[in-house]
């Protein structure tokens, strides 16, 4: 029989993964940081949060991580003195939104908010056709008044399933 035994291909002996901002198949793409992103701008592509990978058309994940390079806590959210404080973020491919959510928090009378939620609550599974595909991460919305958007020491990656 040809077929491999269950067991035999050792981890070591598989072939090393690429990492980097743009791979090809069966890469693991990781963007750079995104520092300590602030602003009031709506539909514009977060700074660094852009990778490029090679599909074969499989699922593809997308997410944010810690960028693990600051002793300060990575987030994504927003810090105001609205009472009613709303963000709206997304994943783009190839510049087409393919994912949205909201962050979105109420406060009494008087006072305001921060809302930060850690990087690992946004997440996408995307099914790309085959070819090769860029993913942004990009701030959609942010509510009117005193307040901002804010995604701090985050990373961007995607990787085919």
């Amino acid at each position: 029989s040809t077929n491999i035994a269950p067991g035999a291909v050792t981890f070591n002996a598989l072939a090393p993964r690429p990492v980097g901002t743009n791979v090809g198949i069966g890469g693991l793409a990781i963007s750079l940081g995104s520092g300590n992103y602030s602003s009031t701008a709506a539909n514009v592509d977060v700074p660094n949060l852009t990778v490029t990978i090679a599909s074969t058309g499989t699922p593809v994940f997308v997410g944010l991580i810690s960028d693990g390079t600051n002793s300060l806590y990575s987030k994504i959210g927003t810090a105001t003195h609205n009472q009613e404080p709303t963000v709206s973020l997304g994943f783009t491919r190839d510049n087409i939104l393919i994912s949205s959510f909201a962050i979105f928090g109420f406060v009494g009378a008087g006072g305001g908010v921060d809302l930060f939620v850690p990087p690992g609550s946004a997440s996408y599974v995307d099914m790309p056709i085959a070819s090769t595909h860029t993913y942004t991460f990009r701030v959609l919305d942010v509510s009117s008044g005193d307040f901002d958007v804010e995604i701090s020491y985050v990373r961007l990656i995607a990787y085919e399933f």
